[in-house]
């Protein structure tokens, strides 16, 4: 019985003999259409930040030189400076020098001469009030630091030809901006990924949205008891889920091991990952393993120790990485986020986890009780609650655990271990939660 690390271990193998191969290049964008996208090379600033010398503040600007050398021995609460007003300098003007024993009034980002020592005195240290008001004729400062000149200078930030980005940083928000302030226009980019999410078994109900061999089946097959195929929607959700340049399609197929092979073969061709539901077990019709198998240098199959989703497979199918997820839709959600989703942030161009369970997460309280684990590691989903005073978190079905319970799937954001044999984290217990 494989451990989970071991698997894995062994799935992020798969990722890395499919980058070996693949040799798919990368892909420049402009940024507005590189937000999600993971850098495949590291990016450089092109201009400074600031670009130009400027205002951290709305105040009065002064020459450095009219600063009283004896400023250290002055009272300015009792006996404040003294400046005429010159003028104003807005935000988006040229800049300009204050005439020698002037100020000018100031906005923050207004832009200050390159050269030129001033200091900016922030409004609230003199006699004008704050807002909007006329030019004052002058001013009176009650506090000055020299050493605190309130002006941010060009490239105090970065300056041209600067590392910025590192390959494989995800584009986002925030790193989306940085490009641009800096001058960066486009980036290359690790090319998109297309996932094929493969529902099976006679008993699942056909979805319309869907690609299936089994369309047009007739009335007959309406009649019969089905399935809801939930695991198809929710693996492609969550694949569609881990970043822009992902997409998914569902695709289902009978209990039929020649129309699986041939799906395979037909998907294999234009999908950089397979992942299938059901069918791997020990069922007479589980046809995934058996067709899958059949490649058994480059398959595996088996049980893990872990609870939900003991039985697991993967493999390459001519050269695609194909996992293979149990059906049961609890086990499928785990599955998905312990071994599908660390795949595809490695294939997406990103560093992936260290480890299976090296992930981020929150010390909470238990509210209410989780289930006992039996003789595997219990993975049990969970809803972290950040309303109150610290998180709580609670079990998504309560003590009751079933790989079935696909109806209690609802707000799920956690993950709580319980190592083999263990008893279920009782109300009142902190513990760790995997986050999602």
């Amino acid at each position: 019985m494989r451990s989970i690390e071991e698997h894995y271990r062994f799935t992020q193998s798969l990722a890395d003999a499919w980058l070996q191969r693949a040799g798919r290049g990368t892909e420049t964008l402009p940024l507005a259409q590189a937000l999600g996208r993971v850098l495949a090379r590291p990016v450089s600033a092109q201009q400074a930040v600031p670009p130009f010398s400027n205002s951290a503040m709305d105040g009065f600007a002064i020459r450095a030189s009219d600063v009283p050398a004896d400023l250290d021995s002055r009272d300015l609460s009792t006996a404040p400076l003294c400046f005429p007003v010159s003028g104003d300098v807005f935000a988006g003007a040229a800049p300009e020098l204050p005439p020698t024993g002037h100020a000018q009034r100031i906005m923050t980002g207004a832009p200050v001469p390159e050269d030129a020592e001033v200091v900016i005195i922030p409004v609230e240290a003199t006699n004008i009030p704050t807002g909007p008001h006329p030019l004052p004729e002058s001013i009176e400062i009650y506090a000055l630091d020299p050493e605190q000149t309130h002006v941010r200078r060009a490239g105090s930030n970065i300056l041209p030809g600067d590392a910025l980005a590192p390959a494989g940083c995800e584009l986002d928000a925030g790193t989306v901006a940085a490009l641009i302030a800096t001058g960066v226009k486009e980036a290359e980019v690790h090319p998109a990924l297309r996932v094929a999410v493969v529902t099976t078994g006679d008993e699942v109900a056909v979805t319309n949205d869907a690609e299936t061999d089994r369309a047009g089946t007739g009335s007959a097959e309406s009649s019969l008891p089905r399935i809801p195929d939930s695991n198809g929607p929710m693996a492609a959700q969550l694949a569609e889920s881990l970043g822009a340049g992902v997409t998914a399609s569902i695709f289902q197929v009978r209990d039929d091991a020649d129309a699986f092979r041939q799906l395979l073969n037909e998907l294999a061709v234009n999908h950089d990952l397979i992942v299938t539901t059901g069918g791997i077990s020990a069922g007479a019709f589980d046809v995934v393993k058996q067709v899958a198998g059949e490649n058994s240098t480059d398959m595996w199959f088996g049980p893990l120790n872990m609870q939900p989703g003991k039985p697991q497979g993967g493999g390459l199918w001519a050269g695609t990485p194909l996992l293979c997820l149990p059906g049961n839709p609890v086990s499928v959600w785990v599955s998905f986020h312990i071994f599908v989703a660390p795949l595809l942030r490695r294939m997406r161009g990103l560093a992936t986890y260290g480890t299976a369970l090296n992930r981020p997460r929150v010390r909470a309280r238990v509210r209410g009780h989780f289930p006992a684990s039996t003789g595997r590691t219990l993975l049990s989903p969970a809803r972290v609650d950040y309303s109150g005073s610290e998180p709580v978190v609670d079990a998504f079905s309560g003590q009751r655990f079933g790989s079935h319970f696909v109806a209690s799937l609802v707000g799920l954001n956690g993950m709580v271990v319980i190592p083999a044999g263990s008893a279920g984290p009782t109300e009142g217990e902190e513990v760790d939660v995997l986050l999602l």
